[in-house]
């Protein structure tokens, strides 16, 4: 994740911003791709550091567990911020598509945008089927590995932990009861302190 993130800021912040603001909100934030598409500058909190995704005149939310307050790095919020002042739109990302809510076929606003982050994605060694869905379930499995997977499962918004435990939280951490400290305690000396 820090390689992915590192290479994102040298190789797309300048040229290709809306790319690096997609990665920056499916990585750090854990957004569902639709919830990148619809998300406006309004929903970002500098102060709380916070994304609030919810239902709005153009956007429905997946579910009502998916309408939650993601709470996020102040990192990645100063990242954010430095393109809100060159916003042209409601949007964080940009796009001359208007959205189209309720629409028979699924497409997003800044359909361009994702092409691009997934061409570099793989371009970066990610192979998942889905690369920016692979960026959402690496966010889950870095905030399991860091809090728990309660913690995960609500900031991805899921309605059920058996969703994030099964999909979305790949613990790499190697923990183990120490046994072998068990079964052979530090000896006490005849003093009765333990040997250093």
């Amino acid at each position: 994740a820090g390689d992915l993130m590192r290479a994102s800021k040298a190789e797309l912040a300048t040229d290709k911003p809306e790319a690096f603001k997609e990665f920056l909100l499916a990585l750090g934030a854990g957004l569902r791709a639709n919830e990148i598409d619809n998300l406006q500058w309004q929903q970002i909190d500098g102060t709380a550091n916070t994304i609030r995704v919810m239902t709005t005149a153009t956007f429905e939310t997946k579910t009502d567990s998916s309408e939650r307050e993601v709470f996020v790095d102040a990192g990645l919020i100063a990242e954010l911020e430095k393109f809100r002042a060159g916003a042209t739109a409601l949007y964080v990302l940009e796009s001359e598509r208007q959205p189209k809510p309720g629409a028979a076929v699924a497409s997003y606003r800044a359909e361009t945008t994702f092409d691009t982050l997934k061409k570099w994605l793989r371009a970066h060694g990610v192979t998942a089927h889905k690369p920016i869905h692979y960026l959402r379930k690496e966010f889950g499995s870095l905030v399991t590995e860091s809090a728990d997977i309660f913690t995960a499962s609500r900031q991805l918004g899921h309605a059920s932990i058996a969703l994030t435990a099964t999909y979305y939280a790949e613990n790499r951490r190697r923990v183990a009861p120490d046994i072998g400290a068990m079964l052979n305690p530090p000896t006490k000396p005849a003093d009765g302190k333990a040997a250093k």
